[in-house]
């Protein structure tokens, strides 16, 4: 199903999701800047954000909310974290991971 047609929808369990908002603000931390892309953020992290929870978060944040795409870039210039969602769910995708500068 292409992502604009996915239901901007959580499957989350509200028991689930304290722990899950408290567990991105942890990484959050880690953001140096926040640019906009098309149909979302760029989020650059410090070098020493720790990847394989940033990795399993995105994973497990696709997993219940299918309508976000999420690409990590490693390259000599920086690291970085894009996230995206359809026009309807940016301000879902601001709220959880913030607005450029």
């Amino acid at each position: 199903m292409p992502r604009s047609r996915v239901p901007i929808a959580c499957t989350l369990t509200a028991d689930a999701m304290p722990g899950r908002l408290a567990d991105w603000r942890g990484v959050m931390g880690f953001v140096r800047t926040r640019s906009p892309i098309d149909g979302g953020l760029r989020l650059e992290l410090d070098p020493s954000a720790p990847l394989p929870e940033i990795t399993g978060l995105a994973a497990a944040e696709q997993e219940c909310c299918r309508f976000f795409a999420f690409a990590l870039t490693i390259d000599q210039r920086e690291l970085a974290l894009q996230v995206r969602a359809p026009g309807d769910a940016l301000p879902v995708l601001h709220a959880l991971f913030g607005v450029a500068a």
